[in-house]
């Protein structure tokens, strides 16, 4: 969205900071993404028209009204009669829905009716006092960015808590809503929430909406696709031991999903996580002992198709690959049912018998399956199959 500014000022007086105002307007790289258009009345060309008729037919079309009061009330090529072209900007401003920012400049006297006008234009709006183009410049880019704030056209403030503008109930999936109400409000909170709960309802209790519109907190948690309003938007995934965050983890991965949603594909298929702190260690050491004897050739690992051959070291090739890449890769055969191993090389950027590895183990571990031939087939999900261990989340923007 952009808007039509009007810059408004005896035009003698103010030459220089009309200009330059103009110019920063029109290629700050945050502000000018937000502006149309930067009217100055001695940029009109000349017209069939009165003066008087062309600067208040396009002040009625602007967003913004712009106007600096110095010292005099009158320019000194006008009348010096009647009320000011900056007077009449200012009134024809407040006739329509056009935001009115008026600053006043530093000046040791302004003439009677300058000085008439500021103390009306103190009735009507918040004025603001600058002695060079600089504070003129802070503060007309402070009263822009309260100005998109309130229009909730940028975020200031808690990001979770903001306004998502763009978002409606037809965005929300109501497959992770459904989920929600069943596995962590009933089984996991055990909240009073019958399965009929509307959407509207339990954002409302989980404190996602603002008023009648959904927050960030509320995209990010449930809708279908939280990255068509925030291409950056990626949750990351993280399994940690018990119930406590903190690294090392288990596990982690990230993707491009809402967290529910990606916590109801995950909730059967988190990999294997030690039931305590010490069975933790103790696999570590054990997995780091077996890594030493393979490096000194004492220990060969056998892949052949798409399982292990040794049943011997089926435990010792589990634990020594990284949960980190079996989790990439069950997230991309998930994503993609029926991909190959050369698939899933080129999108982890990581070496084949490292793929091969990590496929052996969740085989093993009865995550997935090879369906089809050696040449035509490929990997799949294996359906209700997994832990349940519980797994944590982190959402970055």
């Amino acid at each position: 969205m952009t808007f039509r500014i009007f810059i408004s000022s005896v035009q003698d007086e103010f030459a220089e900071e009309r200009r330059r105002l103009k110019q920063w307007l029109t290629t700050d790289l945050f502000v000018s993404r937000f502006v149309e258009s930067v009217f100055l009345f001695e940029d009109v060309p000349s017209r069939g028209k009165p003066p008087q008729e062309v600067f208040l037919d396009e002040v009625k079309t602007s967003d913004i009204y712009i106007g600096l009061i110095g010292s005099q009330y009158y320019g000194k090529a006008s009348a010096k009669r009647g009320v000011s072209a900056t007077e009449q900007e200012y009134d024809a401003a407040g006739m329509v829905d056009c935001e009115r920012w008026v600053y006043l400049k530093a000046v040791d006297k302004r003439d009677a009716k300058a000085a008439a006008f500021v103390s009306r234009v103190n009735r009507d709006v918040t004025r603001t006092l600058f002695a060079t183009f600089e504070d003129l410049k802070s503060a007309v880019y402070a009263s822009f960015v309260a100005f998109l704030d309130r229009r909730e056209l940028i975020k200031v403030g808690d990001f979770d808590k903001s306004v998502c503008r763009d978002m409606t109930s037809s965005d929300i999936s109501d497959e992770t809503v459904t989920w929600y109400l069943r596995e962590m409000a009933y089984r996991k909170r055990k909240a009073a929430l019958p399965i009929t709960t509307t959407a509207d309802e339990l954002f409302t209790r989980l404190g996602l909406m603002k008023g009648d519109r959904y927050t960030w907190a509320a995209a990010l948690c449930f809708s279908r696709n939280p990255q068509q309003w925030s291409y950056r938007t990626t949750l990351k995934c993280t399994w940690n031991e018990g119930v406590e965050f903190g690294r090392p983890f288990l596990a982690e991965g990230r993707g491009k999903y809402s967290v529910y949603s990606l916590n109801r594909l995950c909730t059967i298929n988190a990999p294997y996580a030690p039931s305590s702190v010490k069975e933790a260690e103790n696999s570590a050491l054990a997995a780091k002992k077996r890594k030493n004897r393979a490096e000194d050739g004492r220990l060969n690992e056998v892949i052949t198709g798409h399982g292990a051959a040794n049943d011997g070291i089926n435990e010792g090739l589990n634990d020594g690959i990284s949960e980190g890449i079996k989790f990439d890769v069950f997230r991309l055969i998930l994503e993609k049912p029926g991909c190959r191993v050369p698939f899933l090389t080129k999108a982890l950027s990581v070496s084949r018998a490292t793929v091969e590895r990590a496929v052996a183990a969740l085989i093993i571990i009865g995550k997935i399956e090879h369906r089809g031939s050696k040449k035509t087939g490929g990997y799949y999900v294996v359906s209700g199959k997994g832990s349940d261990k519980s797994s944590t989340f982190e959402t970055s923007t």
